[in-house]
This record gives structure tokens, C-alpha cells and sequence, in this order.
């Protein structure tokens, strides 16, 4: 046989399986596009000139990690089903006397041409939305249209050489296959019956404790910095519980099913019940792919925009006000002085001022009482902030009139660390009474969300404590400084206020004035200066790095799991196609074959989409919890960002639903009409 026949045999294989052939291909191209964008943004040198560029190019390298490795595992993943749907017409060939290495190299070119029209496909749509994206980043991060995009030649190639070896993988795992079948068995194909799965209750208890351990991880810890560290370890045990439950807990509920005769021996019933049993295996491994892919879309997706919204949230909770200088008592008059001077110069005064001692200590809470110190194994569920201020200065703090009078053995607390504190409160030996703030502060009035920088230690549950005067303040101080050395914490004088400069660049001068007049002149020595218009800018590079990065990453998850879910329905509908034809020639009508038909689709494609939001509801505790690490305390924007892409996510799947459906239904039309 000659290369041209091969070349032609390749080509006619691939037009006459369009309906296979041409998703994969526009899903390959599109999995090289993005990664190809993301690289190109990665090494680009203006990314790096962006406010928050280092970071925003960290997170953009990664990005690109995981979509390379992704794009591979799904490649490997729709080509099985590929593979799958063609092995009859490879048994045929042979039959019909092709040798197996005739065969190979038409599988050879193939590969080549699916590899040459995605690789190509794919680098020019991203060298075309290369600008764009770049573009969409800037406006995200907040930077002028001045920063120009470069292309990348080294990133094309590199592009090109990692999925030129994904293909040649795919390729080698399909020669494989093709040598070691037996023909007989490849001309067979799709069409080998499933043995009725027995009910492996060993993997149904494997998966419900998975699970269940999962959830409970998500559900009772307590801490961010254990949630962080357990997040990874629930979805494990999540993927496994899914993967145990949908293969053999999917199987014992249909038996308990087919057991209820009264449901079971109804004709559509019957059909849908008895046709998922004996196919779960195959139908559970596709199942569970697109249940963990659309749990993946929705926290990835609904966790960025929160992010990303939640932003001006982030920065008010760190900065109250506009300007924010940290000093000693032993500083205040000097600091004050310079500062009236500075404010001077531009011919301005402060604004709604806040003046306040502040003194914030770790502490280990053991039943009602709080210890300092160094611990080497400890539950950081049970290790907060402590943040201390003064009952006579509360005004200052939360520019209302607070009718709060305490005694010396008295402090008022607000907050909780892993449950509410009681009624007295111990510190390094002493004890105070509680008084709690109902009725004393106003309704819905937070202190922590009034004070400048406590969103800074947000990594572990804070507590607001009022203490009745300064000496108490410094006992304290002085007890925290013995325990913890060089470590410990300064009482802080905070001085913060608000100017009438309505231009972020005017206000940027003054706060590198004040920088100059008191950093730079060691005035503050460990203490500092801050001002919401400079955090704004590296906040922007990192909130709107990760929502750039939610959304993409979000799109080529919901891109796989549509493409698995088309797969799978054109697959099944090739399995269903000659046995529903059966049944209508031993008698039962078309209506109620395609009633069966409709039930079965349904089960089988809205399933995943349940389960997925009963994930997603489980992952919102722990993921809420993983936001206070980004100083976002706002659960009910969180909530509310995590219903509306539920929502939309619910719609975009029901689409599929209707487009895939008329596949699956078309395919086992062919064999049904008349």
C-alpha cells in the first residue's frame, strides 16, 4: 500500500467521524489557545511593570501549569472514548485482511493531521485574543491602556512542543490498544455485554466514609490556616467518596429500585432502571468526571468573583479611613506635630479622625481561659488574636457615643474563638467579669471592622476585648513580653483620618510626603504608615489576577466537562441504539420507548448536577473560612456570588442538556424509524 492510500484512508476516517472528530478538534484547539494566552501573558515583560506585577505573573505561571496538565489529562480522556467508538471498524479492517501495522500507520496520520489543525488552530485564535486578554487583564488590575502587548515567539514553540508530545502519547497509548486486541473482540466492540454489576458494599462504605469525612472537615474546622491546610485533603476524600458512590452506590440504590416491584415493572421504569444497572460501570466513570468538573467550575468561579467584588470590602476592612500612622506613646506628640505639618503644606486638615491605644496578642483559649507563650503541638481552631482597646476611647473608634462604663475586674468582649466566650475571661492568671455588647454597642456595629489593620492578621479568629484603662493595657503588655521575647507585640497609638483630596495620584503624594517625613526619618522605628490608595493598587493585581485566572481556568473546566457530557451521550445513544430497536419489535410502542429513552437521559444527566451543588454546598463553610485569609468577611456576598453562578451554571447546563440530547436522540432515531 502506498503513503498516499494511508494519507487518504486518514483523512476520509476523519470526515466520515465528523460527529466524533470535529468537537475534539475545536476542543484540543481551544485547550492550546488558552494555555498558549496564558503563557504569552506569563513572559510578558509589561506584565511585570504592572502595580503587583511579580505576584500577578506568579499566579499567571501557574495558571498555565495546570492548564497544560489539564488539557493533557482531558485529551487522554476523549480520546478513549474515541477509541472506543471506532474499535469495530478496526476489527473490520483487520478482518477484511489490513495487518496492524497498516492499520498503525493510518492511526499515525490521524493523530498527525488532528495534531497539526489543533496545534495550528490553537496558536493562531491565541496570537488573535492575545491583545484582548491583555487587555481585560489591565482593565482588571486597574492599569492604563499605556502598557503595550508582546508576542512571544518561545512561547508558541514551547506550546507547540508540549502538546505535540500529548498527541504523540495519545498516538503510542492507541497503537497499543490496537496490538495487543484481539480482532474478534475489536469487531465486537461497544457491543459486549455488561455483566450485571454484583453490589460491592465494601467501595459503597469506602465512599460514604470518604465522603462523609470530606464534609466533615469542611464542616467543623474552624480555623483559616486549618482550612487552607485541610482544603486538599477534603476534596481527595471528596473525589474518592464520588468516584465509590457513583460506581457502587449508584448500583445498590437501582437494585433497591428494581426490588420495588410496584415501581419497577412500569414500562419506562423498567427500561431506564434495568439499562443504567447493567451499563454503571461505564456510565458511573462519566458520571463522576462531570460531577467533579462542575463542582471545579463552580468553587473556582464563584470563589474568584466573590474575590474580586468583595474587593472594596478588603480594603475599607484594612483601611477605615484614608491615612493610617502607627506610633509609640512616647512618639505621639512629635508624630502629631509632623503630620499637622505635612497636612499643612497641602493646605488640608484631617477628617473624621480616630485616635486609640490598640494592643494585639496571640493566645491559646483552654476551656474560659487564655494563655500566652510558645506551644510546639496545639489546635490552631483554638488559637486566635486577641485585640485590646480602651472603654474611653471607644467614641473615637466608632464615632458614636457609647454608654460604656467598666469596672477594674470588667472587660467587654465581642467575637468568638471556636464558641462564644462565657461570662468571665482569663488572661495570664487574672480574671474579669464579661460584659457582652448586646445593648451597649449599636446594632450590626462591629469593632473589628472599625479598626485600621485588623483584617491584616486574618489567618485566625479575632476578639474584640475592651479593657477599663491603660495601666491594664500595659499589665498585659508586659505579661505578653516576657512570654514571647523578641516577638511580642507594641502597644500601638493609632492616629487615622480621612483628607479632601479627591484624586488617588494627589492623595498617593501626600501619603509619599508622610512616608519622607516620618518613615524615612526613623520617627516610627517598627511602626509605620499606611494609606488605602497604595494597598488599592497591589490589591487590584492580586484580586483581579485571580478573577483574570477564575474565569479562565473556570471556562476550560466547563469546556470539558460540555465535551464530556456530548461524548457520553453520543456514546450512549450508539449503545442504546440497536437494543431500544429491539423493543419496539417485541411490542412495545414508540412513545413509550421514547418515554423510557427520556427518563434514562434525564437520570443520568441531571445527576451530576445535583450532586455537584450538594458539594458545593458542603465546600462553601471551608471555602468562606479560606476567603478571611484575603481579609474578605463578607459571607453574605460570598453566598450570594455562590448562588448566582450556581444559577448560571444551571443554565448553561440545561443547554447542553437540550443540544446533547438531540444528538443522543438522533442517533437512536436511526435505528428507530418508521
Amino acid at each position: 500500500m502506498g503513503k498516499c492510500l494511508y494519507l487518504r484512508l486518514a483523512a476520509s476516517n476523519l470526515k466520515k467521524n465528523g460527529r466524533l472528530y470535529l468537537p475534539y478538534l475545536i476542543a484540543s484547539s481551544a485547550t492550546v489557545m488558552f494555555c498558549f494566552i496564558l503563557g504569552s501573558l506569563t513572559l510578558n515583560s509589561r506584565v511585570y511593570e504592572l502595580p503587583g506585577g511579580a505576584i500577578l505573573a506568579l499566579m499567571l505561571a501557574l495558571g498555565t501549569i495546570i492548564a497544560c496538565i489539564f488539557g493533557a489529562v482531558l485529551l487522554f480522556y476523549i480520546n478513549g472514548f474515541l477509541v472506543r467508538q471506532r474499535k469495530k471498524e478496526f476489527g473490520l479492517l483487520i478482518i477484511l485482511g489490513m495487518e496492524k501495522r497498516h492499520l498503525g500507520r493510518i492511526q499515525f496520520y490521524e493523530t498527525l493531521f488532528s495534531a497539526a489543525i489543533s496545534i495550528t488552530a490553537g496558536l493562531l485564535g491565541g496570537a488573535l485574543l492575545s491583545q484582548l486578554m491583555f487587555l481585560i487583564l489591565l482593565r482588571l488590575v486597574g492599569a492604563g491602556p499605556q502598557f503595550s502587548f508582546e508576542l512571544n515567539s518561545g512561547v508558541a514553540l514551547s506550546i507547540a512542543a508540549v502538546f505535540g508530545a500529548v498527541f504523540l502519547a495519545v498516538l503510542l497509548n492507541n497503537l497499543r490498544q490496537v496490538h495487543f486486541a484481539n480482532p474478534v473482540e475489536l469487531l465486537r466492540g461497544g457491543q459486549v455485554a455488561e455483566r450485571e454489576p454484583k453490589t460491592r458494599w465494601p467501595l459503597v462504605l469506602v465512599g460514604l466514609a470518604a465522603l462523609s469525612g470530606g464534609y466533615a472537615i469542611s464542616l467543623l474546622v474552624q480555623s483559616p490556616i486549618n482550612a487552607m491546610l485541610l482544603f486538599f485533603v477534603a476534596v481527595l476524600l471528596v473525589i474518592l467518596g464520588t468516584f465509590c458512590l457513583f460506581m457502587a452506590g449508584s448500583t445498590a440504590v437501582l437494585k433497591f429500585m428494581r426490588s420495588r416491584k410496584g415501581y419497577y415493572y412500569k414500562p419506562n421504569h423498567f427500561i431506564s432502571v434495568s439499562g443504567l444497572l447493567y451499563r454503571m460501570r461505564q456510565n458511573a466513570n462519566g458520571l463522576s468526571n462531570i460531577c467533579i468538573l462542575s463542582t471545579m467550575v463552580l468553587v473556582t468561579v464563584s470563589t474568584t468573583v466573590a474575590l474580586y467584588i468583595g474587593m472594596n470590602d478588603v480594603n475599607r476592612s484594612l483601611y477605615p479611613r484614608m491615612f493610617s500612622v502607627a506610633y509609640s506613646d512616647a512618639k505621639a506628640a512629635e508624630v502629631i506635630q509632623k503630620v499637622d505639618r505635612v497636612l499643612d503644606r497641602y493646605g488640608l486638615a484631617p477628617q473624621n479622625v480616630q485616635r486609640y491605644h490598640q494592643l494585639k496578642i496571640s493566645a491559646l483559649r483552654e476551656g474560659d481561659s487564655f494563655s500566652t507563650g510558645v506551644k510546639t503541638e496545639v489546635n490552631l481552631d483554638n488559637v486566635g488574636i486577641l485585640a485590646f482597646f480602651l472603654a474611653d476611647e471607644l467614641e473615637s473608634i466608632t464615632g458614636q457615643e457609647i454608654p460604656l462604663t467598666l469596672g477594674p475586674d470588667q472587660v467587654l468582649i465581642q467575637g468568638e474563638l471556636n464558641g462564644p466566650i462565657g461570662d468571665t475571661f482569663t488572661l495570664g492568671g487574672r480574671t474579669w467579669q464579661v460584659v457582652h455588647p448586646e445593648g451597649i454597642l449599636p446594632g450590626g456595629l462591629t469593632l473589628n471592622d472599625m479598626v485600621a489593620g485588623e483584617a491584616d492578621i486574618s489567618v485566625v479568629q479575632r476578639i474584640a476585648v475592651v479593657l477599663p484603662d491603660l495601666e491594664t493595657m500595659q499589665a498585659i503588655n508586659d505579661a505578653q513580653k516576657a512570654a514571647y521575647g523578641e516577638h511580642a507585640s507594641d502597644i500601638v497609638n493609632r492616629y487615622l483620618f480621612d483628607v479632601a483630596l479627591e484624586a488617588p495620584v494627589r492623595r498617593l503624594e501626600l501619603y509619599n510626603s508622610l512616608q519622607a517625613e516620618l518613615v524615612d526619618t526613623n520617627l516610627l522605628g517598627r511602626m509605620n504608615v499606611g494609606c488605602r490608595d497604595d494597598y488599592v493598587e497591589g490589591s487590584l493585581a492580586l484580586f483581579g489576577g485571580f478573577f483574570f485566572l477564575g474565569i479562565f481556568l473556570g471556562s476550560l473546566f466547563l469546556m470539558a466537562t460540555v465535551l464530556i457530557i456530548y461524548y457520553k451521550q453520543v456514546s450512549e445513544g450508539y449503545e442504546d441504539r440497536r437494543r431500544f430497536a429491539i423493543m419496539q419489535q417485541v411490542g412495545m410502542s414508540r412513545q413509550e420507548v421514547w418515554d423510557a429513552v427520556r427518563a434514562q437521559v434525564l437520570t443520568m444527566f441531571f445527576l451530576p448536577l445535583g450532586t455537584a451543588f450538594v458539594h458545593l454546598a458542603f465546600a462553601f463553610p471551608t471555602v468562606s473560612r479560606m476567603l478571611r485569609i484575603f481579609s474578605l468577611y463578607n459571607v453574605g456576598l460570598f453566598l450570594a456570588c455562590t448562588l448566582v453562578c450556581a444559577g448560571v451554571f444551571a443554565v448553561i447546563y440545561a443547554l447542553v442538556y437540550l443540544v446533547t440530547a438531540r444528538t443522543y436522540y438522533r442517533i437512536v432515531g436511526e435505528a428507530n424509524r418508521g
